[in-house]
């Protein structure tokens, strides 16, 4: 309550000052400064670059304090300074506790509109000027008073400062170009893992298209982690900009002021439920001309991670077979097969986790369709991994106790866990350190009996390796087994 009172008083004081000035709705001021310090700091002169600068407000009226407190109330001092190939753009701050009581912002030169571009969330308007010296009339509707107040603003340049150059590069003719990129991670949390992250997420080439001056870029993300990433957020050069998204090819594109511009990323990852920001840096000596269009693919493109092509599926012909996102992937089952006789099945398989950001991503890393195989009685279970540049660690617990598993490394996104279970019915618990997130996760897995489907039957002459270590009894039973069984294939072929 007293909050908005003294708003309302400030406002009011706003209008009272413009009355008592000039007797009507319009308070009109100058700016006092040498003409000399203008001249020094002419447009022309000023390099490249973000500046800050303070304002100055002052009405015609001379001894008109209130007036001049309120003004100065309405605007913060600090100004922002945008100095790029011959243009300047200023941004005005506005005060928090008058924001809300204001619209219908208006700013120009001389009655020449300015256009400028009001931000709601910064309190600020943006509006490009001739020179730092020029005089801005700043006009406001004050809603609680029903009236329109008007004041000039200018630059006192003898507190311009530099926060940030930019370097002058090279004109780029008209063309498609591939141009590297590094990334750095600007979140919280661990540098290290975050740079590892968005690298992964990010490739390491992008694509620009030039013309006449104006850069388009695409920055192409990975497919298999793209389905992961919700919000995409990118500010160029400190502001927002609204990029065009291609979910379907994975790429982000929008306009960048030059090959150096500051390129902000803040993307939204959903298996985190939580934003991943990270600044993408162009390399600019790795632009390189390509006659193709900005599709072309370039980069480590390998770098796995969740699929976004929905669930995955096993095939029941006469090759095994794990299909994700679309893509069937053949499951060589005969050289992982090192048994004497048995029979190949594949089986889906269901996971379950305690919350469904969890199990959304266990079950995009892990395939539904599972290998089987049934071996004098007992079971072997394969289960197919992707992400694998995501994870690492896999332990797979039955019955409370760690059971060895046989791993097959497929390609560098891809690896096949082979390890024997008690029954169908047996709940596996999977734990498995996740990178992004930088703590192990733990799922459930259990059979789905109903899916169960023949594939076909194999002989081999060898034992299964279930990835544990062999005793010298073991090793000795295994002789006279496979003794027995070449005897046995002897007989049958007589």
């Amino acid at each position: 309550m007293v909050r908005n009172k003294v708003k309302k008083f400030l406002a009011a004081a706003l209008i009272v000052a413009a009355t008592m000035s000039i007797g009507g709705n319009l308070v009109q001021a100058s700016v006092i400064s040498g003409e000399g310090s203008f001249i020094e700091l002419a447009s022309q002169r000023l390099k490249d670059g973000e500046y800050e600068v303070n304002n100055v407000t002052n009405y015609l009226e001379e001894g008109n304090t209130t007036g001049q407190s309120m003004a100065r109330k309405a605007v913060k001092e600090k100004s922002k300074v945008i100095v790029k190939d011959g243009v300047i753009s200023v941004t005005t701050y506005f005060s928090e506790d008058l924001f809300p009581m204001m619209n219908n912002f208006k700013v120009s030169i001389n009655g020449t509109d300015l256009n400028g571009k009001v931000d709601k969330e910064d309190m600020s308007i943006t509006y490009e000027i001739p020179s730092l010296d020029s005089k801005v009339l700043m006009e406001m509707f004050i809603v609680v008073m029903g009236r329109q107040v008007s004041f000039n603003l200018s630059n006192n340049l003898d507190s311009l400062k530099l926060i940030k150059g930019y370097e002058t590069a090279e004109k780029v003719e008209n063309g498609n170009y591939t141009i590297k990129n590094d990334v750095k991670y600007t979140g919280t949390g661990n540098a290290e893992t975050g740079n590892a992250s968005a690298r992964k997420t990010l490739k390491d080439v992008s694509d620009i298209t030039v013309k006449d001056g104006k850069y388009n870029l695409t920055l192409n993300f990975n497919e298999s982690s793209f389905g992961f990433i919700g919000d995409i957020n990118i500010q160029v050069d400190g502001s927002e900009v609204n990029p065009v998204i291609d979910r379907e090819n994975a790429k982000v594109s929008f306009e960048i002021n030059s090959l150096d511009s500051k390129i902000d990323v803040s993307v939204f990852v959903t298996m985190m439920n939580r934003y991943t920001d990270f600044e993408t840096i162009l390399l600019q000596d790795t632009l390189d001309k390509s006659d193709s269009d900005s599709s072309k693919d370039e980069g480590n493109y390998d770098v796995t991670g969740p699929s976004t092509g929905g669930s995955t599926g096993g095939t029941t012909g006469g090759n095994s077979g794990n299909t994700t996102g679309g893509a069937t992937t053949d499951t060589k089952v005969e050289d992982e097969v090192v048994i004497i006789e048995g029979k190949l099945y594949t089986i889906k398989n269901k996971v379950t986790h305690s919350n469904p950001t969890g199990q959304a991503m266990a079950r995009q890393y892990l395939n539904e369709s599972s290998s089987l195989e049934e071996i004098d009685g007992k079971y072997y279970l394969t289960l197919t991994f992707t992400g694998m540049d995501y994870m690492s660690n896999h332990k797979f617990i039955i019955n409370g106790k760690e059971v060895s598993a046989k791993a097959s490394k497929i390609d560098d996104k891809t690896t096949k866990y082979r390890f024997q279970i008690p029954s169908l019915d047996v709940t596996i618990k999977v734990s498995t350190y996740v990178a992004p997130m930088g703590r192990n996760v733990d799922f459930d897995v259990t059979l789905l009996k109903d899916t169960k489907a023949f594939v076909k039957e194999f002989t081999v002459e060898k034992l299964p390796q279930t990835g544990g270590a062999l005793s010298n009894d073991v090793l000795l039973g295994m002789g006279t087994a496979m003794l027995g069984a070449a005897g046995l294939l002897k007989r049958k072929k007589k």
